[in-house]
C-alpha cells in the first residue's frame, strides 16, 4: 500500500481510489456528464447566459441616517457590475413582449466536503437549500438584465428556477419568447 503517514484524509481516499483502478472511472463520469449538459444546453432554444463562479444573491438595500434626514444605499454596485459585464457580451438582443426565464445556480460544495461525498454529488443531482434563497438569486438576475436582455423585468410571465450543488459554481440562464417555452 505504500506510506501514508503524513497524508491527509483527501489524499490517503485519492491513493485508495487510485489503486482500486477507480479514479479512472470517476474522471470518465465526470467527462460523460460534462458532455450531457453541454448537449442539454445546445438543445435549448432562445438566448443562454452563463456566468462563471459562485451565484449572487439580491442582498436588502441599506439606510444611513445623516442628521435628520434619512438615505438609502446600493452596498452591491461592484458585485452588479461585474456580473454585467461577464453576462454583456452574450446578450444578443433586447427581448420584447412576454418572457420565459429558466435559471439554473449551481452552488459550490462546502469545502468540508468528503472525498466519498463529493464523488456522490458528482453522481447525482444535489438541491442546495441553505442560504442564499432562491428568490433573492432570481431577483439579482432580473436585476442585472434590466435594459440588458430586456427593457424590464415585468416582461418576465414564466419563470424555472433550481439551486444545486456542483464542483463548478455558476449561473446558467435561458431566455425565450413566451411563445417558444
Amino acid at each position: 500500500m505504500g506510506k501514508t503517514k503524513g497524508l491527509s484524509t483527501t489524499q490517503r481516499t485519492l491513493r485508495a481510489l487510485r489503486e482500486q483502478g477507480r479514479v479512472c472511472a470517476i474522471v470518465e463520469r465526470f467527462n460523460e456528464l460534462a458532455r450531457q449538459a453541454a448537449e442539454i444546453r445546445e438543445g435549448l432554444r432562445g438566448m443562454k447566459i452563463t456566468i462563471p463562479g459562485k451565484p449572487i444573491a439580491k442582498k436588502r438595500p441599506r439606510f444611513v441616517r445623516r442628521g435628520k434626514f434619512v438615505g438609502t444605499y446600493n452596498d452591491q454596485e461592484t458585485e452588479e457590475g461585474r456580473w454585467i459585464l461577464e453576462a454583456k457580451p452574450q446578450v444578443t438582443e433586447q427581448m420584447e413582449g412576454p418572457l420565459s426565464l429558466a435559471c439554473a445556480f449551481f452552488m459550490p460544495i462546502p469545502s468540508g466536503t468528503s472525498m466519498k461525498k463529493r464523488v456522490e454529488i458528482d453522481k447525482k443531482v444535489v438541491p442546495h437549500f441553505k442560504k442564499p434563497d432562491l428568490d433573492n438569486l432570481v431577483k439579482f438576475v432580473k436585476d442585472c438584465l434590466n435594459n440588458l436582455a430586456w427593457r424590464d423585468d415585468s416582461q418576465i410571465s414564466y419563470l424555472w428556477a433550481i439551486k444545486i450543488y456542483s464542483q463548478e459554481p455558476m449561473t446558467a440562464i435561458t431566455i425565450e419568447p413566451w411563445g417558444q417555452a
